[in-house]
């Protein structure tokens, strides 16, 4: 019975292969889409799963701060019940060279308990010994093969320098790890002892409690009192403050001195925490919906195109009913048309979506990589999901086929199909509901990354080049700003520590009786100038503020709860002006507590210099500065880059959002597009006879093309104006994440409404105009 019913099946979609090859790709695009996300999906929710102590490692954020100073931990002890271990991380990038070729190698110094803490996995070497000592270093298995060849290295050696500096230091490798997995938060090239920093800021680097810029862990057992625990951590944390602050008093520590963030809560919960990669929880639902919303394009298709062939199988239907078929044979048989167009839909879709990933991996937001083949768990997975997909798919035309008056199916009586025809009508507007939907949230999306990037941002950020500083220049950093304002073409120039619109360097000072905490920007006295900031009290540096001097913003003039902060001091350093907010960082945050510091001490912390250079500056003319620096620091490659076009890379992920949505939103027509073509077809074929009598009765091809589009048009009309509520919520929810966002831009709804007409005349008249200039003797011969 069932090879008969293969049989059947396959001679149906033979005869209907118009219809049949129309299903199948729009099922086939669909279901490349829905695996493309499914795995996207996967791998983000299941991110740092493989850490088998991801439950028992927390984060340590004091005073509002994710990092900490690197003796926080150390001051503390060991003996709180329940703290198992503890673990203290700085990333940095370091530098090789094979074959006069630079080699970048992201690195993290960390305590000997790294691989107690992490579950990542060593292919060579023990991990309780393999950065026990200064200057041992683990290397991962791609780094080990792009730089020796083999991952047989250990015991060998490795010369790394800081990226800015020709200053070079022996590292001995202990072991090789696999690769950190596409799903991990934690992203590196290799980890070195802690201990090694010590080349890189000195000895006794890890007692300094000024410099905020560590990340310190604790692993805590899980049955612990979390309460009793947070207690004593806490009264440990006020002790080491009082300890490092000669003139505090307990009234001075705020009342939640420290916060233990669970590492778990981070990747997706903690937006404000930006220690390891980040997540979005909100594009993991608005890709779950795209997928589904795609999907349940495709179903109607086939559920349109289906019951539009329905009545040329009528009599098939009414004969087997009168010679005995049973009605879930027959729902069977239809079923199982819907299974083999499902198949051959799943293979078509794994093809087009291994031939896309690459493309789709260079959009993703993170550094991950998508492979289709890499979990057989996942496709296996899929394809069962596909052939219960193809069965549902089919559900609905086989109830709808298997459930018709056999008396009215022989004598003619079923042609019409009002009801089929209702429900396709209904589907249709369904589908452009979807479709207009996703189109008014890409527009959106790039309105809102348009906004971001070319918003006045409250500094000058047009013809201003950044050259990182290295080491060996330091010391010698004035003369080559002097030297380099001698150059024609250039306006101003401005050494200093950070880059305008990424500055993330937390310090904590003593402002009369108590502590205040605020992003520090040590720079020079021409940076105020050359960034065309707005003063709005006091004055701008000068030389004589070389013993020290702040330039704070509103911001941090509001903390201070102050009238006047002119001449007040911040840590025994007045403070000079006062600046209007400008985003130090992405303009998606809200503008936090800065403070510019000008002096003489941690003068060695500006490694940029700034360059102004005239208007029209061709960038041919760097040439010039690159002589110059050549002149100061041979050895080391002359670098540079744009301010504005760097500022752009603070919005890559909304731009790979954006790229992917659009990718995704274009797909989706162009399955409603297959759909709309296939019942327009249809449509075309039935009324052929109709289309005949009117072409000899005097109907223009331009009359016929408004008959066969009209209908569509109206579907389309009611469809767009369906959408825009629900696209305007969905639309006002995304941009409540940006703390600068636009307004809701109701043109993008008028946008929709036009393309999505302009999809329907294209897509319906191509049908329309072959059935208008059809002769008309044969349209009323047509049967």
């Amino acid at each position: 019975m069932f090879k008969n019913y293969f049989k059947i099946a396959f001679r149906n979609l033979w005869k209907n292969k118009v219809f049949s090859l129309l299903n199948t790709i729009g099922l086939a695009i669909a279901i490349a889409v829905a695996l493309i996300i499914f795995l996207f999906i996967n791998n983000e929710i299941s991110t740092d799963n493989f850490q088998e102590n991801k439950d028992k490692i927390y984060l340590v954020s004091s005073m509002d701060y994710y990092t900490t100073p690197p003796v926080l931990t150390k001051s503390i002890g060991d003996n709180i019940p329940g703290l198992m271990s503890k673990l203290r991380l700085f990333n940095s990038n370091l530098i090789t060279e094979k074959d006069n070729e630079k080699i970048g190698i992201s690195t993290y110094f960390a305590d000997s308990s790294f691989f107690n803490f992490f579950s990542f996995n060593l292919l060579q070497g023990d991990g309780a010994t393999v950065l026990k000592d200064k200057g041992q270093i683990v290397l991962t298995e791609t780094l080990a093969l792009k730089i020796f060849g083999t991952i047989n290295v250990v015991g060998r050696t490795l010369d790394l320098s800081r990226s800015n500096s020709t200053k070079k230091n022996t590292y001995l490798i202990s072991g090789i790890m696999e690769d950190v997995p596409d799903n991990s938060s934690i992203r590196f090239e290799a980890v070195t002892n802690f201990f090694g920093l010590e080349n890189l800021f000195g000895k006794g680097f890890d007692e300094d409690f000024s410099e905020w810029s560590y990340i310190s862990l604790l692993m805590i057992n899980p049955k612990t009192d979390m309460g009793n625990f947070q207690e004593i951590f806490d009264k440990r944390l006020i002790d080491f403050f009082m300890e490092n602050n000669e003139d505090a008093t307990e009234n001075d520590i705020p009342e939640n001195v420290s916060e233990l963030i669970p590492f778990s809560s981070l990747y997706f919960h903690r937006p404000d925490v930006h220690a390891f990669r980040k997540g979005n929880i909100n594009y993991i639902y608005i890709y779950l919906s795209i997928a589904l919303f795609i999907l349940l394009i495709a179903v109607v298709n086939y559920v349109n195109l289906s019951t539009a062939i329905s009545f040329e199988r009528n009599k098939e239907t009414g004969v087997r009913m009168v010679f005995g078929a049973l009605k879930k044979q027959l729902i069977w048989k239809f079923l199982l048309e819907s299974v083999i167009i499902t198949i051959f839909a799943f293979v078509l879709a794994s093809m087009i979506a291994e031939i896309v990933l690459p493309a789709i991996n260079e959009r993703i937001p993170g550094d991950i990589n998508l492979h289709l083949f890499k979990d057989p768990g996942i496709l296996i997975a899929f394809i069962i999901g596909s052939l219960v997909f193809g069965l549902v798919n089919g559900l609905i035309p086989a109830l709808y086929l298997s459930r018709v008056d056999v008396a009215k199916i022989l004598k003619g009586e079923l042609t019409k199909g009002k009801r089929a025809e209702k429900l396709r009508s209904a589907l249709i507007v369904f589908q452009f509901l979807i479709a207009a939907v996703l189109i008014s949230f890409t527009l959106t999306v790039f309105m809102q990354l348009s906004f971001l990037t070319n918003m006045d941002m409250g500094f000058e950020k047009e013809n201003v080049v950044m050259i990182p500083l290295s080491l060996n220049i330091q010391e010698k950093k004035k003369l080559l700003k002097e030297e380099v304002l001698n150059l024609p073409f250039v306006e101003k120039a401005s050494l200093v520590r950070g880059i305008p619109g990424n500055i993330g360097m937390g310090w904590g000072r003593s402002y009369k009786e108590d502590d205040v905490q605020f992003t520090a920007m040590p720079v020079d006295e021409d940076l105020v100038d050359l960034m065309e900031m707005g003063i709005t009290k006091g004055r701008d540096f000068n030389k004589g503020d070389f013993k020290g001097a702040y330039i704070i913003n509103e911001t941090l003039e509001k903390r201070l709860e102050t009238e006047n902060p002119i001449g007040e001091e911040i840590g025994n350093r007045p403070i000079v002006g006062v600046v209007k907010n400008f985003n130090f960082q992405s303009a998606k945050h809200h503008v936090g507590p800065l403070a510019m510091y000008y002096g003489e001490q941690d003068f060695e912390y500006r490694n940029y210099l700034l360059i102004k250079l005239a208007p029209g500056t061709q960038p041919k003319k760097l040439d010039e500065i690159e002589v110059i620096w050549d002149s100061f620091s041979s050895g080391f490659p002359f670098k540079y880059s744009y301010l504005d076009q760097n500022l752009e890379k603070l919005y890559k992920d909304e731009k790979q959002f954006g790229d992917l949505f659009s990718l995704f939103s274009i797909l989706s027509l162009l399955i409603v597009c297959v759909g709309l073509f296939g019942l327009s077809a249809f449509v075309v074929k039935q009324r052929t006879k109709e289309i005949g009598i009117r072409k000899v009765l005097g109907a223009f091809n331009d009359n016929i093309l408004v008959l066969l589009s009209k209908k569509f048009l109206l579907l389309v009309i009611i469809a767009n104006i369906i959408s825009i509520p629900i696209a305007w919520y969905l639309i006002d929810i995304w941009l409540a994440n940006f703390a600068n966002r636009i307004s809701l831009p109701w043109y993008v709804f008028v946008f929709s409404f036009v393309l999505s007409i302009l999809i329907t005349v294209i897509t319906v008249s191509w049908q329309s105009l072959k059935a208008a200039r059809m002769n008309p003797v044969e349209a009323i011969k047509y049967e």
